[in-house]
């Protein structure tokens, strides 16, 4: 099982340096689906995962989108080759509080991002 994860996700890394050039609007949706098969799912929905999901921003004046959400896994925010991800830790920090409060709508989070 261990080996066949390993072919997968070698797989993976291959064809990611011979197909994605790194960017975010064109290539994330296919990068993730490819990503999924890698850890043995057929793909992200059949996986129950969700792209572009909508997050009601806090203070309810707007929505953002979160490129991937697989509840209650994982939150996936794309960003394009080279970018600096240091800009986007808030976005996806307040993203990730939102989803948290949309599963435990009675717990309270301690660090507000």
């Amino acid at each position: 099982m261990e080996t066949e994860r390993a072919k997968r996700l070698a797989n993976f890394v291959s064809w990611v340096g011979a197909n994605i050039k790194g960017d975010e609007k064109g290539e994330a949706q296919v990068f993730l689906d490819r990503f999924f098969q890698a850890f043995g799912h057929a793909g992200l929905k059949e996986a129950g995962a969700t792209l572009e999901e909508r997050i009601k921003k806090a203070d309810r004046k707007g929505t953002s989108f979160a490129d991937l959400v697989w509840k209650p896994v994982v939150l996936i925010e794309m960003k394009k080759r080279g970018e600096d991800l240091t800009r986007h830790y808030r976005q996806t920090g307040r993203q990730g509080q939102t989803l948290f409060l949309v599963f435990h709508p009675r717990r309270e989070t301690k660090n507000k991002v």
